[in-house]
């Protein structure tokens, strides 16, 4: 029995995608494979597709019972909700009656997305400081900061003049605001830097 996705146009995707899930004939080159029925040479051939051959009926030929049964998914956000599904969309529980899950492979994979979507948003922040947190409030005392801005505005154009022989002026060829945003980029760097060496 050929294998129907070699021809489709989603052949390197993702198997557990809904539309792949959902594909009847995907569906049953799975269930011909490896669902419930064994070979059974006897039963009604299942023709998969376009792939049947009926020089090897026999060899393609499984018990008909599995793709005659259909079972209809609850989930209201399911692609196929309330339409009924052969039971290969479904995956097998040893706990349930029918031995089969209750929601679709589609749905299945959907809300395991969307598990692991709530954890990475619950998770976010809790391994290392957050920017909102709120910081105690300021006390008197302690040097002028304005005072050593000031300074270190002088050295830095002082260090300016004797780099490029003169002060910052504009017009100068260069483009002033994608300079700024290269300076800010190494500044995030540094500030994050720095917070992780004080976190130790």
């Amino acid at each position: 029995m050929n294998n129907p996705c070699r021809d489709c146009e989603r052949l390197h995707s993702d198997k557990n995608d809904p539309v792949c899930i959902q594909c009847n004939k995907r569906v049953a080159y799975v269930a011909a494979i490896d669902s419930f029925g064994r070979w059974a040479p006897n039963s009604q051939p299942v023709i998969v597709g376009n792939n049947f051959s009926p020089e090897k009926g026999e060899a393609m030929t499984k018990r008909q019972a599995p793709y005659e049964r259909t079972k209809t998914c609850p989930d209201p956000e399911c692609l196929r909700s309330g339409e009924p599904q052969p039971i290969g969309n479904f995956g097998r529980a040893a706990k349930t009656k029918d031995g089969l899950k209750n929601i679709c492979r589609g749905c299945q994979a959907r809300r395991i997305r969307e598990g692991r979507m709530k954890m990475k948003a619950k998770n976010v922040g809790t391994l290392r400081p957050k920017a909102t947190e709120p910081q105690p409030a300021p006390n008197n005392g302690g040097a002028d900061v304005l005072n050593q801005v000031m300074r270190d505005l002088l050295d830095r154009s002082e260090f300016g003049t004797a780099k490029y022989g003169t002060r910052l002026q504009s017009g100068n060829g260069r483009d002033a605001l994608m300079d700024a945003y290269q300076e800010a980029l190494d500044l995030v760097m540094y500030l994050r830097q720095a917070i992780i060496e004080r976190a130790g």
